[in-house]
């Protein structure tokens, strides 16, 4: 299991014993009244808006994984990564003979790491751009794919599994870009609307070009997006155009689904990119995903 952790304490002196140490804290207080509760890993001594952290915390040390550490405010150009093994030991800061006690007022639990290695974010950007959004201590999910390979420092697969949901979205902003099918954006790639990705225009024709792009292979939720896209847009109206980027074994789904709906969306499988990266080997697409899968064979 993978976890991110994001040590935003503004003590200077304590982010750097942690990461000397190659420790990871956690700083919730319990009741501040009481010092034992205060370092306490019982989540009963916590309140609501508390206790998932201390739980994760406590699943963490029993079960062992992988967390990836930012202490960004004394090494922001990159992550360090290390290894907690299944049945480690939460202390608190008291309990820890070297650590500055004139700090312990923070209420410190503590979990060693294994290091493992330190990624730098010019290296690995998606280390910096999919952390876990308003989540100090979390499982990392969204990238739990591209996590290994940032680890091993091994290159991914040449195919679209092997990007995160943003990095799809990009690529396909890219590929459109390059085959002509819009000529810019009316509004950023990656934003929180759930029924469109990215919202383009073309000149030649005027059109506004629409576009989900998803990895998303249950055919319930595919459908979903599918009617989400539709509704979107008055269906009558002829300046806008209705793009969908999916799986490609999911096309013939799709056609159907269309058809049925008299829809006037065009589905473009995700392989079909890739396979257009391979025959425009020079083009910026091609580069693109070159990137993303082997990031540090373009090391300087």
């Amino acid at each position: 299991m993978f976890y991110f952790i994001r040590h935003k304490f503004d003590e200077i002196e304590v982010l750097e014993y942690l990461m000397r140490k190659k420790y990871i804290a956690i700083s919730y207080s319990g009741d501040e009244k009481n010092l034992d509760k205060k370092f306490s890993c019982n989540p009963n001594d916590y309140p609501e808006n508390r206790k998932e952290y201390i739980i994760r915390f406590n699943n963490l040390a029993k079960q062992g994984g992988i967390v990836f550490s930012s202490y960004h405010k004394i090494y922001p150009q990159g992550i360090v990564i290390g290894d907690i093994p299944p049945d480690s030991k939460v202390r608190s800061s008291l309990h820890i003979p070297d650590f500055p006690h004139n700090f312990d007022y923070m209420g410190l639990k503590i979990l060693e790491m294994k290091f493992l290695k330190e990624r730098q974010y010019a290296d690995y950007p998606l280390l910096l751009s999919a952390q876990p959004i308003k989540q100090t201590f979390s499982r990392w999910n969204n990238i739990q794919k591209q996590l290994p390979f940032v680890l091993s420092g091994e290159n991914m697969e040449r195919e679209s599994t092997s990007l995160s949901d943003q990095q799809l979205e990009l690529v396909c902003t890219q590929y459109l870009i390059e085959t002509k099918k819009i000529d810019g954006l009316l509004i950023k790639v990656g934003h929180t609307m759930p029924a469109v990705d990215v919202i383009g225009f073309r000149k030649g024709d005027m059109k506004k070009i629409f576009v989900q792009v998803t990895h998303e292979s249950n055919d319930e939720k595919l459908r979903k997006k599918f009617d989400d896209l539709n509704e979107i847009v008055d269906p009558t109206r002829d300046d806008v155009e209705l793009l969908f980027f999916g799986k490609s074994d999911k096309k013939i789904r799709f056609d159907q689904w269309i058809k049925e709906k008299g829809s006037r969306m065009s589905y473009i499988g995700t392989s079909d990119l890739f396979r257009w990266s391979e025959q425009n080997p020079n083009s910026v697409l091609a580069e693109m995903i070159n990137r993303m899968v082997d990031p540090l064979k373009f090391k300087i």
